[in-house]
C-alpha cells in the first residue's frame, strides 16, 4: 500500500507547478508594455515619409523643367536655377543645392537636363533611409518633356 501512495506527490507538484506556470504567464500578460507599438509607428511614418520623397523628388524636377521651358523671360539656365531656389529644402537632399550651385548639366541643341548624384534621406526616431539616384535627366523639346531617366 505504501508504493502506491508515492506517486501522489510528483503529480501534487506537479499539478502545483502547472498552477504557477498560469499565473505567471497571465501576470506577464496584464502587465506587458506595448512599447512595440509606439516603435513601429514611428518606423510606419518614417516608411511613408521615404516613399513620398521617393516620388516628389523625380516629379518637382519635371515642374521645374517645364517651368523653365515654358517662361519667355531670361534664360533656361536663369529660370531653372530661380525655380530651385524657390523650392528650396534643405530636407529634400541635394538636389536643389546642386541646381542653384550649377552642379548640372543642359545641352540647349538637345534639349537635355542631367543633374548627376542626387539623393535624399529620412530619419525616423532611429532609423534612417536614403536613396541615391546616380542622376536623374529629362530630355525635353519646345512642347514639352519627351523623356525622363532616373538612375
Amino acid at each position: 500500500m505504501l508504493m502506491n501512495k508515492r506517486g501522489n506527490i510528483p503529480i501534487f507538484l506537479l499539478a502545483v507547478f502547472g498552477v504557477v506556470l498560469v499565473g505567471v504567464a497571465l501576470f506577464a500578460m496584464v502587465t506587458f508594455d506595448n512599447g512595440i507599438s509606439n516603435e513601429s509607428n514611428v518606423i510606419a511614418s518614417g516608411v511613408s515619409e521615404f516613399a513620398f520623397r521617393q516620388e516628389f523628388v523625380p516629379i518637382v524636377f519635371e515642374r521645374m523643367v517645364e517651368e523653365s521651358i515654358d517662361k519667355e523671360v531670361g534664360s533656361f539656365e536663369e529660370n531653372f536655377e530661380a525655380a530651385a531656389e524657390r523650392r528650396r529644402d534643405p530636407e529634400f537632399g541635394n538636389l536643389f543645392a546642386k541646381i542653384i550651385q550649377g552642379d548640372y548639366s543642359y545641352d540647349s541643341l538637345k534639349g537635355v537636363v542631367r543633374v548627376e548624384d542626387v539623393f535624399f534621406e529620412v530619419r525616423s526616431g532611429g532609423s534612417e533611409f536614403r536613396r541615391d539616384y546616380e542622376y536623374i535627366e529629362i530630355e525635353f523639346d519646345l512642347n514639352g518633356i519627351v523623356r525622363k531617366v532616373y538612375k
